[in-house]
């Protein structure tokens, strides 16, 4: 395949510098997609979630107000729902209004409204104290982000293709693409469906 010399640079600055990584980027397959399991906290989470559909828990997917937060929450909220999920319901705070990431007095009316889970989606990498009120409230809380980790993690199951300990081969991959393979990770754990069906 011939490369341009414009989009081999946007290549490089990607950190794409194997020919063979730059063909399977531009000419993507399904059967290039790396293991959604190799991504560190990914069986731990598909574990609980299956456990939180089967015992119909409420759950809260909490989205970042930019498009890759939206989109995230849609694809996730829709793939819950078609596992099984009853009651799952979606959060984006305001831009305008609210901060970015977990809000403390929203976690304590989560848990109160009786809502057993929150998930994030492209958020909540810096949630370190958020996660610790989740925890002392007895409210479920899985973290999926895709920002750099500045400081210490969240005590909280966290899945992040940027994490130095993430296992995942690609790290750039967007929050949605977090989704992505959360959702292909769903699939093939609880209806045995790869990620080319």
């Amino acid at each position: 395949m011939k490369i341009s010399t414009e989009l081999l640079h946007y290549l490089s600055l990607k950190g794409i510098t194997d020919p063979d990584d730059q063909h399977r980027f531009l000419l993507p397959r399904l059967t290039d997609h790396y293991d959604p399991f190799s991504m560190k906290g990914m069986r731990e989470t598909v574990e609980w979630l299956r456990g939180a559909v089967k015992e119909h828990h409420k759950i809260l997917v909490w989205g970042h107000a930019d498009l890759d937060g939206i989109a995230s929450a849609a694809m996730f909220k829709f793939a819950l729902e078609d596992l099984g999920a009853e009651k799952v319901g979606v959060r984006i705070p305001s831009r305008e209004v609210e901060w970015f990431g977990l809000i403390p007095d929203e976690l304590r009316e989560l848990k109160a409204s009786g809502v057993d889970l929150v998930v994030t989606v492209d958020i909540g990498v810096t949630n370190v104290v958020e996660a610790a009120l989740a925890r002392e409230l007895g409210l479920g809380l899985i973290i999926t982000d895709h920002h750099e980790l500045i400081g210490k993690a969240p005590d909280t199951i966290l899945i992040n293709p940027k994490l130095p300990q993430s296992g995942y081969p690609w790290p750039q991959l967007a929050g949605a693409g977090v989704v992505l393979k959360l959702v292909c990770a769903l699939y093939q754990y609880m209806v045995g469906m790869s990620v080319e069906e």
